[in-house]
């Protein structure tokens, strides 16, 4: 009865496996040239919701720092 993707309360389903999963997901989605906001409704957020986050993030820039170096997404 449980979906596959359920963690935090099964056996050998950690929290970080969700996390690991939804990364793996994100950086398939980069390499395919995919919007990654398509894993939300993926995970049931739709709705209010969903546009919500569909208006907070569009025209946004992110900047990553590593090593003391911004790369820019």
């Amino acid at each position: 009865m449980l979906f596959q993707s359920q963690y935090g309360f099964r056996k050998k389903h950690s929290t970080n496996l969700a996390t690991i999963e939804l990364m793996t997901k994100i950086l398939q989605a980069i390499d395919n040239n995919e919007y990654t906001i398509g894993v939300l409704e993926h995970y049931g957020i739709r709705g209010i919701a969903l546009e919500w986050f569909k208006n907070y993030l569009t025209n946004r820039k992110q900047i990553v720092k590593y090593n003391q170096k911004n790369l820019k997404a």
